[in-house]
């Protein structure tokens, strides 16, 4: 699951990792590691406090929109 997570994080990246000027290029792959690792903690908890339903959805109907929503999210906490 994490692997797929990855990989979601790498093709919806774009704006918020690879394009930002606040991110020298040669951190990309650590900036996407650290994010990828940061949601899935974000999605056990969810998962561990019985909030499936959130959990649902935040897939439902637009996955990718709301992985771009988190990643944007993380990169503005970091």
């Amino acid at each position: 699951m994490f692997e797929n997570l990855l990989n979601l994080v790498k093709e919806n990246s774009g704006d918020s990792i690879i394009d930002n000027p606040a991110i020298p290029n040669e951190k990309n792959e650590d900036a996407i590691q650290t994010t990828t690792t940061s949601i899935f903690e974000s999605l056990k908890g969810q998962f561990s406090s019985g909030n499936m339903s959130s959990i649902m959805d935040m897939f439902k109907g637009g996955g990718a929109q709301q992985l771009n929503h988190l990643l944007e999210m993380r990169c503005k906490q970091t």
